[in-house]
């Protein structure tokens, strides 16, 4: 509510042309900005924008009603104050909304009628009309204090500056329509009061506008930032499966060897059993017969057992498992255990030159097996083909960093060479790899702080691995 209406709309006798100018400025005001909240609310149709389209709805019916009833009683203050509550409240449920929060329309509209009735008790009791509207002029102005009050304990997110700027502009108005009571009564400051109100609203109907739309991008945004959030859920869950299947793949490959590397040792222990059986069927067991097969059965138990504990601890999922202290000496010998029976039966002239344990280095141990691994597979499919057919494994301790390299008698075309890392980039045929290895293998290793590259200078292929401990 303002103070504009106190002049009756084509009533009054001294309305004097630059006040029907003010006026029309005013009206047009509300008018255009009733437009502009109805174009943004057709546009994106949320709760703010259809609270700040009513807002101004209720804001010219205010104005308008308070023209048809010039007197000063109370059917003014009723008919004012109700256009006033309810331009109040959409505008405090537009501001509050921008903060995801609903002010309790039914208890505003409570106090409302209350602070009216009280208005009502003291008209009857003969003051002025400036002290019995004060109570229904608070009514008005409530929600929008009860509104700031709201926002200030409950906000989800900081106000902006455009925000500030609007609470700071909507409590002045607030205690502007405080004034309404000692304006009304007194045509020689509606001016004043007018110019008041006039600026007021014209400072709101450039905040609105604004204000709907920031929120409009505050919202967008958030949608796009939960959109990046699945997709990089989905991302990581693809690394996984990617990284998974890499594993599964290298360990694949190893399968063959894998299943003779166990098969000769169940073989022996098998003829050692059968020997025992036939001895002791004989009679002809000793002593010295059973302690010497139990020590070659236990032998070839332990030879599987030791197989089978490589193989399961670079199978074991453990990509989230933060780096622990490991020996990376036995890294190596884990995941070379798994290669020597293949290199064995291609003919392959293995050499290992790693330093004496301890090699302590803090690592996620199945990664940096898989990635052993995979240098190794890469090798070995290397030289199977060729005439020289040889693979060397070096570590050396330089300083604060492990360097592993891995050559092999092979050679490789400068330009394959420099896309190696790809993902997905193979030369091998269908069938025998999808361009993962490596690529996944140099993540694990940057991940480690680390660095995989392949070194240009040497004659041979020689994989280059560095990592800190």
């Amino acid at each position: 509510m303002d103070v504009a209406p106190a002049i009756p709309l084509c009533k009054s006798q001294q309305m004097t042309d630059s006040l029907q100018v003010m006026i029309t400025m005013y009206l047009g005001t509300v008018v255009i900005n009733i437009i502009i909240s109805f174009i943004q609310y057709q546009v994106d149709r949320n709760q703010a924008q259809r609270a700040i389209f009513l807002f101004w709805i209720w804001t010219i019916i205010s104005f308008v009603a308070n023209g048809w009833l010039p007197e000063n009683d109370m059917r003014i203050i009723v008919v004012a104050s109700l256009g006033t509550f309810f331009s109040n409240y959409f505008l405090g449920s537009f501001f509050a909304r921008l903060h995801d929060l609903e002010i309790p329309r039914k208890s505003l509209f409570i106090v409302y009628c209350i602070l009216i009735f009280s208005s009502y008790l003291l008209s009857l009791t003969g003051v002025s009309f400036t002290l019995y509207a004060y109570p229904g002029i608070i009514a008005c102005s409530f929600p929008l204090f009860y509104t700031f009050y709201l926002v200030t304990i409950k906000k989800k997110s900081p106000l902006t500056t455009v925000q500030k700027i609007f609470v700071v502009i909507c409590f002045i108005y607030a205690i502007h329509l405080l004034d309404w009571p000692y304006f009304k009564p007194r045509p020689d400051l509606i001016v004043i009061g007018f110019w008041i109100a006039f600026i007021l609203m014209h400072t709101l109907s450039i905040l609105t506008p604004f204000m709907g739309n920031e929120n409009l991008l505050q919202r967008r945004n958030a949608r796009l930032s939960e959109e990046v959030k699945e997709k990089a859920r989905l991302l990581t869950t693809a690394e996984l499966k990617i990284w998974e299947g890499n594993k599964l793949a290298s360990i694949g490959r190893m399968a063959g060897g894998v299943a003779h590397e166990i098969n000769n040792p169940l073989q022996i222990i098998s003829l050692q059993a059968d020997e025992l059986i036939c001895l002791s069927e004989s009679g002809s067991v000793s002593a010295e017969h059973v302690v010497a097969g139990s020590d070659k059965i236990l032998q070839m138990v332990n030879r599987i057992s030791n197989i089978t504990e490589s193989l399961r601890k670079v199978a074991r999922d453990r990509r989230t498992v933060d780096s622990q202290k490991n020996d990376l000496g036995q890294i190596a010998e884990d995941t070379l255990s798994l290669c020597f029976n293949r290199m064995t039966a291609l003919g392959i002239n293995f050499i290992s030159q790693i330093p004496e344990p301890p090699l302590p280095i803090n690592c996620n141990a199945i990664e940096i097996s898989q990635v052993l691994l995979n240098l190794m597979n890469n090798a070995i499919d290397a030289v199977e083909t060729l005439d020289d057919r040889q693979i060397k494994l070096t570590i050396q301790k330089i300083r604060s960093i492990y360097r592993i390299t891995i050559e092999d008698s092979g050679s490789i075309d400068p330009e394959i060479a420099s896309r190696m890392m790809e993902p997905f980039f193979t030369t091998k045929p269908v069938g025998k790899g999808i361009g993962l290895g490596l690529s996944v293998a140099k993540s694990i290793v940057e991940n480690h702080n680390g660095q995989l590259y392949l070194d240009t200078k040497s004659k041979r292929t020689r994989f280059v691995l560095e990592l800190p401990f």
